[in-house]
Formats: C-alpha cells, sequence, structure tokens
C-alpha cells in the first residue's frame, strides 16, 4: 500500500494465491526475506527467467483509488486516500 501513497488516483490488484501457504496473515507479515519491485514493463522477467531467479507476479499497478489484496478465494479492499491520510 505505501507504494501507493506518493501519487494520488494509483491503486494496485495484488493476487498472493501461488504463494506459499493458504494463511493471508502468515504470507503478509511473516519474517521471510523477500523483494517486491514494479517494472514499466514485463521485460524484467525475461532476466529473471534466464539467470534461474524464481519469482512471482502478484499484481499490477491500476487507475483508481483502491487496493486490493486477493488470496485465493478471499479479496480484501483497501481505501489509499483513507490509509494514507491515517499514515
Amino acid at each position: 500500500m505505501e507504494m501507493c501513497f506518493a501519487s494520488v488516483n494509483i491503486g494496485a490488484e495484488i493476487d498472493i494465491s501461488e504463494i506459499g501457504d493458504d494463511d493471508i496473515i502468515k504470507k503478509l507479515f511473516s519474517e521471510n526475506a523477500g523483494l517486491v519491485f514494479q517494472s514499466v514493463d514485463d521485460s524484467i522477467e525475461i532476466n529473471l527467467i534466464e539467470n534461474s531467479i524464481e519469482f512471482y507476479k502478484i499484481g499490477e499497478v491500476v487507475e483508481g483509488d483502491n487496493l486490493t489484496v486477493s488470496n485465493k478465494n478471499k479479496k480484501y479492499t483497501f481505501n489509499i486516500s483513507e490509509y494514507r491520510d491515517v499514515w
């Protein structure tokens, strides 16, 4: 969500269904090392594959004011403007 705070009318649709455990709390708040980054296009995937780096494409930036996080059959939606004000 914090990645969306810097701009207005930028949201994201995230799906973490393919990653590990079914428990969304464990996925989002575990102490396991990981990296999330944003790319302007899908070309980075070729580099990751060529270098045998495991990755998951978990979502995309969308126009709007919501962050949607999906895990299996559950979906959670957060209003970015509301949480930006709290932050």
